[in-house]
């Protein structure tokens, strides 16, 4: 099991130690603040996790622009943490953020692409925006469906969202 109080405690330390010898421009500087902000995530520590997420954005930004996976990456970490503190205007501003750059990046026939659908429309569902999370799960069906590369528990996945989506709205003939 790992142990997570020590692993932070390391990469402090290590984030210490970047900062000093190598400086905040260096690449292993952004690895570590975005693995410190994972840990900080959690372990359910927001309040740590979220500005060093939003550091690790700025710095990949700089780096390698916001057309990659690593930017993507952290933009998703700002959904998981927004929405695990019931900020869901803000996880569906930055869930938005990812699916338009994963559409770019890898067009609207990937996995990816896919899941970040179902993401979205799980957070339009809890926020009670029901037109525009069904729109999305069928969208994520459709893909899964007819995508040779993606693997059959994906379109698994992908219908029982759909019909738990129906169940929850009463609509229990389409569920089936």
């Amino acid at each position: 099991e790992i142990d997570n109080e020590q692993a932070i405690t390391d990469y402090l330390y290590l984030l210490e130690l970047c900062t000093d010898v190598l400086g905040k421009d260096s690449l292993l500087y952004g690895i570590i603040i975005n693995n410190l902000a994972v840990l900080y995530n959690s372990v359910d520590e927001f309040e740590k996790a979220l500005p060093l997420y939003k550091e690790s954005i700025e710095f990949i930004e700089k780096k390698n622009g916001i057309y990659n996976s690593d930017y993507i990456n952290c933009i998703n970490g700002l959904v998981d943490i927004y929405t695990s503190m019931e900020e869901y205007t803000k996880a569906i501003e930055f869930s938005k953020e990812s699916l338009k750059i994963t559409q770019i990046n890898l067009g609207k026939k990937h996995l990816d692409y896919s899941i970040c659908l179902n993401k979205l429309a799980n957070l339009y569902k809890i926020n009670d925006q029901y037109s525009n999370a069904l729109s999305l799960y069928q969208e994520g069906v459709e893909i899964a469906k007819y995508d040779e590369n993606i693997h059959y528990i994906e379109y698994a996945i992908r219908l029982s969202n759909l019909a738990s989506f129906y169940k929850e709205i009463a609509e229990y003939s389409k569920a089936l």
